[in-house]
């Protein structure tokens, strides 16, 4: 099998919700209220 190649999340334009949560060091339930509503 042929490995995926790792990028580090600041050299990506978009990051997942499990990136971005481990990334910054929030919770995804979090991140994805403040993706849907706007920041508390």
């Amino acid at each position: 099998m042929s490995e995926i190649p790792t990028i580090n999340a600041s050299e990506k334009f978009l990051l997942t919700f499990d990136e971005a949560a481990g990334y910054f060091g929030i919770g995804r339930n979090k991140l994805r209220n403040m993706a849907s509503y706007g920041a508390p």
